[in-house]
C-alpha cells in the first residue's frame, strides 16, 4: 500500500492557522516553543494564564519600541483588551505615523525598486526608503511579505534563489532597523534625489546624529590603519633594500617594477632619470618643489598601470628609468621647459609619443568610470 504522507499530514499534524490558543505555563515555556517553531506574531498565546500573541510577547521587554506597539495592535483587535492598554499608556498605540495607504504606497514604490534583471536585487539605499518613512519594522515586513515577488518577471526563478533573496532582505532590513546603515544612510549622495521621499522628522534627526557618530568613528578607525599600513610598508621596504646585493643595487638604477606594495620608486631609480632628463634639459632651471611633483605624478601613474594588470590576471611589466624620464618630458613641456638645443616650436618625438600614450591612459580611466 502506498503511503500518502497529506493524509497523515492532515491527520496527525497541527496547523497552526487552525490553532485560537495555545498555553504555555510561563515566558520560559513559551521562549523554547517559539524558537523551536517560530510562530506568526498574530497567533493567540496564554502565558502565565495572561491572553495574548506571539508578537506582543516576544516584544514585551520593551514596551515603548515601535515593534511591541505594532505587535499590540494586533493583540487588541484579536485578543480584546486594546482599551486597557490605551489607558495605560495614555496614547494610541500605533505603529507609525503613516497612514495604511501610505505604507502600501512607500512599499510599493521600494518594491518598484528592488525588481532587476527578472529577480529581487536587495540594496541599503533601495530599502532606506521605507526606514526613513518612520515605518515600524514589523510593519515593514509585513507590507513586504504582502507586496513582493521574488520572481517579478515570472521567469521561473528558483525556489532556492528566491529563498536566498529573501533571507538578503531581511538581513538588511534588520541591520538598517538596528541604525548600523545610518552612516550610509546619511551620506548627501545618498539623500540626493530623494526629496519626494516621505521622512518622518524625529527619525531623520537620530539618523543624522547616528550618521555622523558612525562616520567619524570609521574616519578614526581608516587613520589609524592606514598609520599603520604605511608603517609596516616602510618597514618591509627598508629591510628588503638592507639586503639588496651590489647587483641588485645596480639593477635598480635603470629599472623599477612597481606593484600593489611598492607605489614609490627608489632614490637611486630617481637619480639615475634626473641623470637622463639632465642630458637634454637644464634641471637647475626647474624648480625642485615642481620637479619632485612631476615624479610623484610619474609614480602615480605607473603605479596605476601595474595594478590595472594585476587585477586583469597579467604580469606587471618593469618600468625602466628612460621610460620614466619619457613620462616626465610630458610635464616639461606642458610647463614650457625648452630642451638645451631644441626649438620651443619642435617638441621632440619622445614628447609627443608621451602626450598620446598619456590621452589614450585617460581615455581608458573615462571608460572605466
Amino acid at each position: 500500500m502506498k503511503f500518502n504522507i497529506k493524509q497523515w499530514q492532515d491527520k496527525h499534524l497541527i496547523k497552526e492557522s487552525n490553532l485560537k490558543e495555545i498555553d504555555f505555563k510561563d515566558k520560559a515555556a513559551f521562549d523554547k516553543y517559539q524558537a523551536k517553531h517560530q510562530m506568526r506574531p498574530s497567533t493567540k498565546v496564554n502565558v502565565g494564564g495572561k491572553d495574548t500573541t506571539a508578537g506582543v510577547q516576544m516584544m514585551q521587554h520593551d514596551k515603548d519600541s515601535d515593534e511591541y506597539k505594532a505587535a499590540y495592535k494586533v493583540a487588541s483587535r484579536e485578543v480584546g483588551d486594546g482599551d486597557k492598554e490605551k489607558k495605560a499608556s495614555g496614547k494610541s498605540a500605533t505603529a507609525s505615523k503613516l497612514t495604511p495607504q501610505q505604507k502600501k504606497s512607500v512599499v510599493s514604490d521600494t518594491v518598484k525598486k528592488l525588481a532587476f534583471n527578472g529577480h529581487i536585487d536587495p540594496s541599503v539605499a533601495k530599502l532606506s526608503r521605507i526606514y526613513v518613512s518612520g515605518m515600524s519594522h514589523e510593519d515593514a515586513k509585513a507590507e513586504l511579505e504582502a507586496q513582493i515577488n521574488y520572481d517579478p518577471d515570472g521567469t521561473g526563478v528558483s525556489k532556492y534563489l528566491q529563498k536566498q533573496d529573501k533571507k538578503e532582505v531581511n538581513r538588511i532590513l534588520d541591520n538598517m532597523y538596528a541604525g548600523k546603515y545610518d552612516d550610509y544612510i546619511n551620506d548627501k549622495n545618498i539623500r540626493s534625489g530623494t526629496d519626494d521621499w516621505i521622512r518622518d522628522p524625529e527619525l531623520d534627526k537620530r539618523i543624522k546624529k547616528n550618521g555622523e557618530t558612525q562616520a567619524a568613528e570609521e574616519k578614526a578607525k581608516d587613520k589609524v590603519y592606514w598609520a599603520d599600513y604605511e608603517k609596516r610598508q616602510a618597514a618591509k621596504k627598508a629591510e628588503k633594500l638592507k639586503n639588496r646585493t651590489p647587483k641588485e643595487i645596480e639593477k635598480a638604477k635603470t629599472q623599477f617594477k612597481f606593484s600593489d606594495s611598492d607605489y614609490e620608486s627608489p632614490k637611486e631609480y630617481r637619480d639615475n632619470v634626473k641623470d637622463i632628463l639632465q642630458k637634454r634639459y637644464d634641471l637647475d632651471k626647474v624648480d625642485p618643489k615642481r620637479m619632485q611633483q612631476m615624479i610623484d605624478g610619474a609614480d602615480d601613474y605607473f603605479h596605476g598601470e601595474a595594478r590595472s594588470a594585476e587585477k586583469a590576471g597579467r604580469r606587471a611589466k618593469t618600468t625602466s628609468a628612460k621610460n620614466f624620464a619619457n613620462y616626465i618630458e610630458q610635464y616639461f613641456d606642458e610647463d614650457g621647459i625648452e630642451p638645451k638645443n631644441e626649438s620651443i616650436n619642435t617638441p621632440s618625438t619622445r614628447i609627443q609619443e608621451a602626450k598620446i600614450y598619456r590621452t589614450i591612459q585617460e581615455l581608458k580611466g573615462l571608460e572605466k568610470k
